[in-house]
């Protein structure tokens, strides 16, 4: 009877594309795990900015109305690592129709726009809140 040798042993190239392949995989993997933790993190950072944001509004809104004021200082403390601003108002003009940056004459409405910022500016969420005297 004849016998066969049998080759059971792995080449050099055959390991070397194996070993590849793996790396490969676990790059992508990692890759992947990376992504999802940073999208999770700005995700978060954005909810948070948010909910801060319509608090900071409520309490815009309930601070008294001052005739051309050039900015309220309302009494609130935001979550950690995030600051509150009013990045800018605008006063109604009857006349024209628009709202005009310089206070001429106050007609009674303003438009108060708000920004909340996260520490690593991650997160950035913006609202104009119109007051109206009362």
């Amino acid at each position: 009877m004849r016998r066969y040798q049998r080759d059971d042993g792995l080449t050099l190239v055959e390991l070397i594309v194996t070993v590849s392949i793996l790396g490969i995989a676990f790059l992508a993997v990692v890759g992947g795990m990376t992504t999802s933790i940073l999208a999770s993190d700005i995700h978060r950072k954005e909810s948070t900015a948010g909910a801060a944001l319509r608090s900071y509004a409520e309490v815009v809104k309930t601070t008294a109305y001052s005739n051309c004021s050039t900015n309220y200082s309302p009494a609130y403390t935001p979550p950690a690592n995030f600051t509150p601003t009013i990045t800018g108002i605008k006063y109604w003009n009857d006349a024209t129709g628009t709202w005009l940056a310089l206070c001429a004459a106050d007609s009674g409405i303003q438009l108060v726009s708000l920004q909340v910022t996260s520490s690593d500016s991650r997160a950035v969420e913006t609202l104009d809140v119109v007051k109206r005297r009362p």
